[in-house]
Order: C-alpha cells, then structure tokens, then sequence
C-alpha cells in the first residue's frame, strides 16, 4: 500500500504544482506554459519508479525506533514456518490489508480498461489512415512547400485526404500524417494556408507525442481529478501555441477567427476521431481560442531555447526531492559493537510436544531449544551492508579489503559476477556467502588470507568431491587481429541451468565458467561494435575442462536515405561527375603494439552524393526499397557494392554510392574494412 500512497502523493503534488504555475504564466506566452505541462506529465510518470534506482529519503515522523519494531512486524501477518513434523499456521489477514488489496485491484483494473481503450483509439487512427488518399489536386503540394518554408520546417509530411467530410487532424511521430476532410478541394488558399500552417506546427512542435504521453498518465491515473484537468489544459495550451504560430506568420487574427469558425461549422461530431488525434477546430476549446486570437495585447513568442533550460533545471529540481520521497517506515537501531552477532530474521516455531510449547523471541538470537534446530557458526566481524548488482567478484574481494583493512590473495582465475543484497550482518559473514555460492575456499597463508578454487594447485581445478559431477567451461575471445578482448559478455544456456549464467572477459581476454553439471550448452558472446556470436552445441563432461577460442568480427554499419521524385518533372539527364576527394582525417597510429584488443570506432559517413531517380523508372513509375550491402576500404572509399534487394529498375541509381567518403572503421586505432548496408527508399510524388 506504501508504493500507492506514494505514487499518488507524488503525482498530486506534481499536477498541482505544474497548474500553479501555469496560472502564474499566465501573461507569458502559451508554448511556455504548455512546455511546463509536458515536463509536469513526464515526471508524474517516472516519478513513483525514481526509488528503484535512486536512494529515497524519510521524514523524521517515519523512523520508528528500535522499540516500537515488534508491533510493526506484528502488523504484517509473518506466516509461521514449521519445522519438520510441526503444524504451518497463517494468521488472517487484517481488514486493512484486506482493504489495500482491494484498493490496489481496483486501480489495476481501470487503468487495464483505460489502456485497452487507448489502444483501441490508436488502432481506429490506422484504420482511417489506411482507407484515406493521397490528395489529388494540384495546388496541395505548392502550398504544402510554403507553408513549410513559413515554419521552416524540414521533415516530410504525408497529406492524406479522407471520403468523410467531417474529419480534419495530425497524427504520428516519426512519419507524420495530416488527414484532410473530403470538401478540402474547395477551400480557398488562404484558408488552405492557414490549415497547413496550423497542422504543421502541431508536427514541428511534437505535440502528438506529449498528447500520448498524457493520455497514457491519464490511463494510469483515471480517477485522479487534478491528472484529468493537466491533460485537459495541455491540449488546450497547444492549440493555443499552433494559433499563435500561425498569427506570426502575418496572417489577421480576424481572418484566422473566420476560418476557424468556418471549419468548425463543417466538421461536425459525426466525423470524431480519438481524443489524441490533433483536431484543428474542437467545438470545446473554440471560444478560449477566439477570445486569444482576438487580442492584439496577447504574448505570442515562441518558446526560447533558455527558457527551456529553466524549466529543465527548476522541473528537476523540484521533482527529485519528491520523486525520492518514500513514506515506508525505517527502523532506528541503536549502535551495536563490533562483535555482536547479526540478528537473525523473524523466525516463529511451533514444537509439537506434550509437554512443553516454545516461540523464538523476535530479534533475538535462536536459542538451541530441540534436536531439530542446527548450529549456526558464529560470526564475530563489524556489520555492513552489501548491496551489488552484476559486479565482478574481485571488485568485491577489493571492497572487503578495503574495509577491513586486511589483505586478500586471490587467484588469477577466480572471475565472475555477484548479485547480493546484503543487510547489516558481520562482514565475514557476507564473505562466507559469497565464497560457499562460487564454490570458493579461503586458507590462512604466509602472504595473508587466500582465495581460490581448489588452493594448491598450479592452475585453477575443481576439488575432487565437486569434480564427481561438475565440468569447466572455458575459454578465450579475440578480435579479427587476434588480440585479447576484455569486457566481452559470455551467456551460458542449457537444459540443466534454471537461470542463464553469464560472465564478463577478463583483462586477458579469458572467461570460466567451473561448476557446470554434465550436458549440452549454447553459449553467447556479445560486445558492442562486435557482431554476436552464437555457439549452439558446447559440450560438458563432468571432471572435464572444455576450452574454446573465439574470434569476433566487427558488427556491420548501416545508412538510410530517400530519394523522391515528382511525377510531374521529366526525367533526370544529369551525370554524375568525378569523384570528390576522400581524404579522411585520422589519428596517429599507436607508437606501442596494445597489449588487449576490442577497441572499436565505427566507420562514419562524412560525404555523400545523392543517388539520381533513374529515368526508366521515373518513366513506369516504379518506386521501392533498395538494399545495398558494400565493403568501406581503409581508405574510407566504396567497393565491391552488390545489390541485395530491390527492383532492377532502381538498380541504376547505386552508381552514386562509389562517390561516397567515409571516416574508415578503427580496430585498436588502425584502420580495417568494414560492411555497410545501404536502404535507398525510391519515392515518387503527385
């Protein structure tokens, strides 16, 4: 219940916050204001998951005291463990708790169905989107280009227009669509204009985007009153900040009125779209909007890059301290000595006996009361907490040298990672743990205490009782120059794992993996810059060591461009001309020969020379997608450029790419030749 309360104590302060302010802006001007809804809208939605990954804080009226922790562990309702041969007994749950749960189910439940309703709302936009029209008429596409040289606006736009006349919005993210009702043709071009121009800001200014973003924390937070009137305000301040856009670029606020009132007129409800889509005139946002366009004394500035970084700055600022808050309470402990025990975790024991009954005391010591209850060793080292996630085990060994200020030997081939979670016990007990999970053994030795896998040895080998029934896997990774790769991640799956057991390669390049049981494994080896590299039948004999070397190539590069053509202009004569000069600037070679590998800098395009529409396809109307790989040479030219896929037609048009210049690909700072694929997107308009 901890986790709701404060998620929504979280997001009302936020909401609130953020309509405060907006109402303190409110002579500035409506991007402002709305960009402080949007940073408002993203925090509410990282805001109850900041605990996970950042420390939280409490009040003073949150600590309980050392005292008062039996009647709070009480509260939970602990199930009572058995021991062998001894009766399990769960209490009832509390009416609280009962209540919690109810609470937590009824917030789940609605937010599913807002989801789904959500989802649906998206579906329904593709389904409009896919049964509307490229537009036809002639004048769209020259008005289309000046309104977005008015905006300064670079991205490609898809004008779709619908057979229903009542339906006029923006949609998308990545390729957006203006969706245009089926009486659009008769507009005049002012008011083609102007629709344009309104639309187009929508696009340059994201506002599809913070729309989802708000309709997703309305989903999640449906019954929260302050939410819904945040969302409800930022559809608001963006229409208002697209009017404005608008009415800068010299168009009358008295014609803009009339044409708003115009299309608000024709596009009646029957043609409503989901509320994300961004309608251009909503009869419930008309008026406000009329009375702003009419006011020549209202603030229409764009939003300013400083005035962003304010809002940045102050927003996280003022979201951290609240963010972090957390209203669970935390025990106070009174100072123990060094060599008390850890306490032992709540343990409650029900002995069947005629004669005699007996409960361990919480947060005492167990006490030796039957047979059946095993001596524990004693641990005598000052108390710490451990909390690690994938570390290496010898950062760990460092860690406890540190602390205790004792040396630690440990072995050359001693590797691996650790995930623990470790709460105020003594720290040799946290070594004893980590050393019994990793089959590691430590002994008293001349040069202090030390660590290793079967101690002795000239080499790391399984003792012999774990070598009955456990195998080694190991090995070595290299690049393509043979050098050793270090950092390099080794996944191990197979039918006899629970869990995938993975490592990290060491300074050498090497990797062990010592307590496999007998079987078939597949084995993953995966860097970045490196393609990853699969190895499905890895066989493990037990009291065997399985060793393997395996060399990683660089990861393929790939580019991207569109090439569109007009299907009213003739077809292209233009040749392409000699090769621009490549003369890639690079770093001096390394005066040493490096001792590791698997340094990688990926190949960059630093000139190009755009691919021509070829005629004959230009001539049939042949549009598509071509694939191209090719290999970058040291040199940082083109060569051995194939076809992979695409229509021959298009084919043609690859011969620009032999004119391109890239920074050549670095392994450990010498220059090595890499594969590109190329994705030509050949595109015609109307």
């Amino acid at each position: 219940m901890s986790f709701i309360t404060d998620s929504l104590a979280k997001v009302s302060v936020i909401t609130a916050l953020a309509l405060f302010a907006v109402r303190l802006l409110r002579r500035q001007s409506a991007s402002l204001r709305h960009f402080v809804l949007v940073s408002a809208i993203v925090l509410s939605l990282i805001a109850p998951i900041v605990p996970l990954v950042m420390p939280s804080w409490h009040l003073p009226a949150f600590v309980e005291p050392s005292g008062a922790r039996s009647s709070s562990i009480d509260r939970q309702s602990p199930v009572i463990a058995p021991l062998p041969g001894t009766t399990s007994i769960r209490p009832p749950l509390s009416t609280p708790l009962r209540r919690s749960r109810l609470t937590a189910i009824l917030w789940i439940t609605g937010a599913i169905l807002s989801l789904f309703v959500m989802a649906l709302g998206l579906l329904r936009l593709r389904r409009i989107a896919a049964a509307c029209q490229p537009v036809r008429a002639t004048k769209w596409n020259p008005l289309l280009i000046a309104a977005s040289g008015q905006f300064r606006f670079r991205r490609f736009v898809d004008l779709l227009q619908s057979a229903n006349p009542s339906i006029l919005f923006t949609w998308g993210i990545r390729k957006p669509k203006v969706v245009l009702p089926a009486g659009a043709d008769s507009w005049n071009e002012d008011r083609a204009l102007v629709v344009l121009g309104h639309e187009l800001a929508h696009i340059k200014r994201l506002d599809w985007l913070t729309q989802i973003l708000a309709e997703l924390l309305r989903s999640i937070y449906w019954f929260h009153p302050l939410v819904w009137l945040v969302c409800r305000r930022l559809r608001l301040e963006g229409e208002h900040a697209c009017d404005n856009a608008v009415l800068r670029c010299g168009v009358p606020g008295p014609d803009y009125a009339d044409h708003l009132l115009e299309l608000a007129r024709d596009l009646n409800s029957r043609g409503r779209v989901w509320s994300s889509a961004l309608a251009m005139a909503q009869p419930s946002t008309i008026e406000r909007r009329f009375e702003a366009m009419l006011n020549p004394s209202l603030n229409r500035r764009p939003l300013l890059s400083g005035q962003m970084i304010a809002i940045v700055v102050a927003a996280i600022g003022i979201a951290v301290p609240i963010a972090t808050f957390s209203s669970s309470p935390i025990p106070k402990r009174a100072a123990k000595p060094a060599a008390e025990p850890a306490e032992v975790a709540l343990e409650t024991t029900i002995h069947s006996s005629a004669t005699s009954e007996s409960v361990a005391a919480v947060g005492q010591p167990s006490r030796p009361q039957s047979a059946q209850v095993q001596q524990r060793p004693v641990y005598t080292g000052e108390i710490i907490s451990v909390r690690l996630k994938d570390a290496d085990i010898r950062d760990f060994f460092q860690f406890l040298s540190d602390f205790t200020g004792r040396n630690f030997v440990v072995d050359q081939d001693v590797q691996g990672q650790v995930t623990l979670t470790l709460n105020r016990i003594p720290w040799d007990q946290a070594l004893d743990v980590v050393l019994k999970d990793h089959h590691l053994a430590l002994v008293e030795a001349p040069s202090g205490p030390r660590i290793g896998l079967g101690l002795g040895a000239s080499r790391i080998e399984l003792p012999a009782a774990v070598a009955q029934s456990y195998g080694q896997l190991t090995g070595a990774v290299v690049d393509t120059s043979m050098l050793p790769i270090p950092g390099a991640q080794v996944r191990v799956t197979g039918a006899s794992l629970a869990n995938p057991r993975s490592t990290i390669t060491n300074s050498r390049g090497e990797f062990a993996f010592n307590d496999l049981q007998s079987g078939t494994y597949r084995m993953e080896i995966s860097l970045a810059g490196f393609k990853t590299i699969n190895i499905d039948r890895v066989n493990v004999n037990a009291g065997l060591s399985q060793s393997t070397t395996v060399r990683m190539d660089i990861a393929p590069i790939s580019e991207e461009m569109t090439v569109t053509r007009s299907l009213s202009s003739a077809p292209s004569t233009q040749q392409l001309g000699a090769p621009p000069a490549c003369n890639p600037t690079l770093p001096s070679a390394p005066s040493n020969a490096p001792s590791s590998g698997g340094a990688v800098q990926q190949a960059m395009l630093i000139n190009y020379v755009s691919p021509i529409y070829p005629p004959q396809a230009q001539s049939a109307r042949v549009e598509g997608i071509v694939v191209v790989e090719a290999v970058i040479g040291t040199d940082g030219r083109i060569m051995n450029v194939k076809q992979v896929r695409g229509e021959p037609l298009l084919a043609p048009a690859t011969a620009a790419l032999m004119q391109w210049c890239f920074r050549p690909t670095l392994l450990n700072g010498v220059p090595v030749e890499t594969v590109v694929d190329i994705t030509i997107n050949f595109r015609l308009q109307q």
